[in-house]
């Protein structure tokens, strides 16, 4: 056999969770496990690299063209040429490694790519599954004639559960609004989300899935999220959240009424409340203090008894994603220890025991099978939009599918029915309009996601951006075009970008492998230093004024503080703050700071001076020191938001420009040579709905 699976199977796309497992020479490959082994060496590879070498490995000898392998691996999403060279780059990297001739692959100029090595065959481990397929064929005829004379018990006993299959999908909400925080009901008719223009005016919506106008449930200012339904149907719950106060957990009757507040958080402005499935409680995430982790906490509607469910470590930014079984004996959530380690847990309620069930800080939990074994996690995955089912015994997940869109938040009903945020966004840097009214005018149109923007000296530019499925530090020099300056691991933890004081070094944090670094490069992308940070959260750093050391807010066991790392010896971190404060930067040999419990920036070396009453915690990196003031963003949501500067030594604030679009999260910069603003601009941002129905095998 030649090849693997006939010409048919060849034209397929590649869905890894099915490929059987072959051999190339004494190499074997297991895709479904993303693994290559030689002997007793074994390599895991990207999802991605491992669909290109089984889309070669289909056809071995023969020419797989470009346009092939988008369709086979990228299912025909408009990709880069540079997305397929990294995967084949990483390709010919094993194979060097490994010493194969069997994985040796021919460039065909303007053609594509060849496997030149020996012919792909099946593996012993697909000859078993054959033998496993048969053997289960036979089990299906018995379980056929036991269950002709009652022996069904058995019969799922030798077969096993079934897997989770999607049997179909269709987009369910799609407007012009941000469509997020789906809710099925218990019977499945009807479905409850928040809708706004933006994400901090939504309200709540009632639609039946069947179709129809959707009915508005509330109508009160502020910003209305997560609703939940009762186990009868009859209640929605949600959270109101208003800017600057402790969000407010309320219950209104559906499809209409009069809503009441049945709870308030002691220090979250924003939360998720979920409704138990059995009794009066509910659920939601909430801190007992400004530098304390988020937790699962629950609330008596009949006593107003609130109690601590879960207890993240001191430290760590907590629990998050909270989802019940549809039985209503466990629950599942986000256990964040650092923005680099989240293991997605469940927790028997009755028992209070936990589990790990999965360690990918890129999914999310939230939704369940209907048969309350499996957790349904979404989110991007080396480039991969997907949702898995990760058995809620710590078992083998499976992959349920593959999608152009990014999936967000995942809500299941009953009839194997799932809703999932589907979202679409396209940010690019701008300068504000030239009119007023006008609108941004993009830098450098791409369809991409950049942010985080910073100048040098010189007005060199800089940023994070997210291009070909790839994240990196990207920069464009003044009269040139941008290029790509350093590119990160995939799934890696990037923010944005820092000058030194003379323009020829820039200081940014990444993580990966469960450890954050600030590291240092020259401007032409080699490597200078690396300062190790032992904490759970970090910011963006700055430059002490003889650009020896770099100076930035992290996040350890004891709270937020502001930490320096001389370059000469980077892994030595000294504290230079008490705990509490969020984000930092410094100017002429003077720190400046965002704290956790207050708004505005202050000047915090010696005693500390609030300079302006912006921005809120909530928005720490939505400031910067321009010349000898401070620019900061009024109202991230305004309409539209407006740049202000205040001057350090005291004087009114004053406009500097209006941001329409502005990407609340992407912050803006200031060129110190021109005062000309760059700041990311949302040129397509969207979420919608859409509802699956799962099925059996």
């Amino acid at each position: 056999m030649n090849e693997i699976g006939g010409p048919q199977e060849a034209l397929k796309p590649i869905d890894l969770a099915r490929e059987p497992d072959f051999s190339l020479g004494s190499v074997l490959v297991r895709p479904s496990e993303r693994e290559v082994r030689l002997g007793e060496r074994h390599e895991t590879l990207e999802p991605r690299v491992m669909q290109v070498l089984v889309a070669l490995a289909r056809r071995p000898g023969q020419v797989v063209s470009r346009d092939e392998l988008v369709a086979l691996c990228w299912r025909g999403r408009i990709v880069g040429e540079d997305a397929i060279n990294r995967c084949i780059g990483q390709l010919r990297k094993l194979a060097a490694a490994l010493g194969e001739d069997a994985l040796v692959i021919d460039t065909v100029a303007r053609v594509g790519y060849r496997l030149a090595g020996a012919s792909a065959r099946p593996s012993a481990a697909r000859a078993a599954e054959r033998r496993r397929l048969a053997l289960s064929w036979s089990a299906g005829v018995l379980a056929v004639l036991i269950g002709a004379v009652g022996g069904g018990f058995l019969a799922r006993t030798m077969l096993g559960p079934r897997l989770w299959t999607v049997a179909s999908a269709r987009m369910l909400i799609a407007t012009p609004l941000i469509e997020r925080h789906p809710a099925i009901s218990p019977d499945g008719r009807m479905i409850a989300y928040s809708a706004g223009p933006d994400v901090l005016t939504r309200q709540i919506f009632l639609r039946a899935l069947a179709g129809g106008e959707p009915v508005r449930l509330t109508d009160e200012p502020g910003d209305h999220i997560s609703p939940t339904w009762s186990p009868d149907g009859g209640r929605v719950a949600y959270v109101l959240s208003q800017p600057g106060q402790p969000c407010r957990i309320m219950v209104t009757p559906a499809p209409a009424g009069s809503a009441r507040e049945v709870g308030r958080c002691q220090t979250d402005e924003r939360s998720q409340v979920i409704w138990a499935h059995a009794g009066e409680t509910l659920f939601f995430i909430d801190r007992p203090g400004p530098e304390a982790s988020d937790r699962i906490v629950s609330l008596d509607l009949a006593t107003g008894r609130r109690a601590d469910v879960t207890h993240p470590p001191a430290g760590s930014l907590g629990d998050h994603s909270i989802g019940l079984s549809p039985n209503g004996r466990m629950m599942s959530f986000e256990r964040t220890l650092t923005e680099l380690v989240s293991p997605m847990v469940i927790r028997d309620l009755a028992s209070g025991h936990e589990r790990v069930i999965a360690k990918d800080p890129d999914l999310s939990p939230g939704g369940w099978t209907a048969d309350s074994r499996s957790v349904l996690l979404s989110g991007r995955v080396d480039g991969d939009n997907v949702i898995w089912a990760f058995p809620a015994n710590g078992g083998r997940p499976t992959h349920l599918m593959s999608g152009p869109l990014q999936m967000g938040r995942v809500a299941t009903g009953p009839k194997g029915m799932v809703a999932v945020e589907v979202n679409t966004e396209v940010f690019n840097l701008a300068s504000p309009p030239k009119t007023p009214g006008g609108e941004p005018q993009i830098l450098d149109p791409a369809k991409a996601v950049d942010g985080a923007p910073a100048f040098g000296p010189d007005g060199t530019l800089a940023m994070v951006a997210l291009r070909a499925g790839e994240a990196g530090i990207w920069i464009q020099r003044p009269g040139e075009a941008m290029r790509e300056l350093i590119r990160t691991p995939p799934g890696a933890y990037l923010d944005g970008p820092s000058f030194s004081p003379d323009g020829t070094r820039l200081a940014f944090p990444i993580g990966s492998g469960g450890r954050f670094v600030i590291r240092v490069v020259s401007i032409a992308g080699e490597d200078v230093a690396s300062a190790p940070f032992a904490g759970s959260e970090i910011s963006v750093p700055t430059w002490s004024a003889d650009g020896r050391a770099v100076i930035f807010a992290g996040r350890d066991e004891r709270g937020w503080r502001v930490w320096r790392a001389d370059l000469d010896h980077p892994d030595r971190l000294t504290p230079v703050s008490g705990p509490g404060w969020l984000s930092v930067q410094a100017r002429d040999g003077a720190l400046y700071g965002v704290r956790t419990d207050a708004p505005g920036v202050w000047r915090i070396d010696g005693t500390p001076r609030r300079i302006t009453d912006l921005p809120r915690p909530a928005f720490s990196n939505q400031w910067t020191v321009a010349g000898d003031s401070i620019a900061y963003v009024d109202d991230p949501f305004g309409d539209p938001p407006h740049i202000m500067s205040q001057p350090i030594a005291g004087g009114p604030a004053r406009l500097l420009a209006a941001a329409p679009r502005y990407a609340f999260d992407d912050g803006f910069a200031v060129d110190p040579r021109t005062g000309a603003i760059v700041y990311a601009a949302a040129r397509s941002d969207d979420t919608d709905i859409e509802l699956l129905r799962l099925k059996r095998g």
